[in-house]
């Protein structure tokens, strides 16, 4: 998998109708924003999709993370982080790493909705 091909052929891009968590990041260096909707089921995310508005990196970024979560348990999900995303893309240069953070932290976001709600659903 490269940042070329992930860019020019995003996995998982859009808005996920049927999400039960949904989360989003941004990056002040150079604006870009991730969000990600995750559909999970019996604590694993069967499910996943992004919308990025932002650079070619920070989009391989957002499809190739929508890839590393399916099929993912939650806690599996939550270790996820720029530096796996960035290896699963073979390497990114230095001055793109963040795109990487950014996703991850989307996919945290997302995570972390999806269990407060799932607790607040099966409160008294």
């Amino acid at each position: 998998m490269s940042v070329k091909d992930h860019s020019a052929n995003p996995r998982n891009e859009g808005v996920l109708e049927n999400a039960n968590g949904t989360g989003s990041s941004s990056d002040s260096e150079c604006s870009d924003v991730i969000k990600f909707y995750i559909r999970v089921e019996g604590d694993v995310i069967v499910e996943a999709s992004f919308q990025c508005d932002g650079c070619e990196t920070a989009v391989a970024c957002g499809s190739i993370t929508t890839e590393l979560a399916r099929g993912k348990h939650l806690d599996e999900a939550a270790e996820i982080a720029g530096e796996t995303i960035s290896q699963a893309l073979g390497g990114l240069e230095a001055e793109y790493r963040h795109c990487g953070a950014t996703a991850a932290e989307a996919l945290s976001a997302a995570i972390w909705d999806y269990t407060v709600h799932a607790i607040e659903d099966r409160a008294p």
